[in-house]
C-alpha cells in the first residue's frame, strides 16, 4: 500500500507535470474557440477520441489479458461493487431542475446550467478553466 507522499510525489514527476502543463495549454487554445465551429468542434472531439481509444485500450487488453502502460491502466477493477444510486439521482435531479427552470419562466428569473455556463465563460480564463476540468473528469472517467 502507498503511502499518501509517495503517492504525491509520483503525481509531482516531471511526466505528470509535462500532461498538466500540455492539458492547460491545450485548454487555453480550445477556449479562444466559438462553439458550434469547425474549430470549436475540432477542439472538442479531439480529446473525446484519445478517451475514447484509452477506453478501447483499455477493454482490449481486459479481454486478452494484456497489461497496458501504467499511465493507460485502470485504477480498479471494472467490476467493482458499491453503491450505485448515486450517480442516477443526482443526474435526475439536474435534468428535473432544467426542465422547470425551462417551462416555469424567463432565463433571467431561473437560469439554466447552459446559462449559467455562458454568463461565467465569457471571460478567456474562466473558459479556460471549465475546459481544462472537463478533460480532468474524461481522464478520471476513463481511469476509474
Amino acid at each position: 500500500m502507498r503511502t499518501l507522499s509517495a503517492h504525491l510525489a509520483r503525481l509531482a514527476g516531471p511526466g505528470h507535470l509535462a500532461v498538466v502543463v500540455a492539458a492547460a495549454a491545450y485548454a487555453w487554445w480550445a477556449a479562444t474557440t466559438a462553439p458550434f465551429t469547425l474549430e470549436g468542434d475540432v477542439a472538442t472531439a479531439i480529446p473525446l477520441v484519445l478517451v475514447a481509444a484509452v477506453a478501447v485500450a483499455q477493454w482490449w487488453s481486459a479481454r486478452r489479458r494484456m497489461t497496458l502502460p501504467g499511465a493507460l491502466r485502470r485504477l480498479d477493477r471494472p467490476a467493482r461493487a458499491g453503491a450505485w444510486w448515486p450517480v442516477p439521482s443526482a443526474l435526475a435531479a439536474l435534468v428535473g431542475w432544467e426542465l422547470y427552470n425551462f417551462f416555469s419562466a424567463r432565463r433571467a428569473t431561473h437560469p439554466t446550467i447552459s446559462s449559467l455556463y455562458d454568463a461565467a465563460s465569457r471571460t478567456h480564463a474562466w473558459k479556460a478553466a471549465f475546459f481544462l476540468a472537463w478533460l480532468a473528469l474524461g481522464w478520471e472517467l476513463v481511469r476509474r
